[in-house]
């Protein structure tokens, strides 16, 4: 897992694990790593996460406002 940069400092995720068909992410209070895949929520979402991840802001907010409880699955 890698760190999260929160460039804006508000963000509730923690670390977030990028493979060529998930992204995986683990929130600051939260322990378990949630899975988000091509299945759920679907590739379109999946890619955005993933460019937010690696900008380093932004993610927390999509997810909230697009994604909620559609993961794949917590590990």
């Amino acid at each position: 897992m890698k760190k999260y940069a929160n460039l804006r400092g508000k963000s509730g995720v923690d670390e977030y694990l990028i493979t060529p068909t998930s992204i995986k992410i683990k929130f600051i209070k939260n322990p378990s790593v949630y899975v988000y895949n091509e299945m759920k929520p679907g590739r379109s979402h999946v890619s955005a996460m993933q460019g937010l991840a690696l900008a380093g802001g932004g993610l927390g907010k999509y997810i909230n406002r697009n994604i909620k409880g559609n993961y794949y699955s917590v590990e």
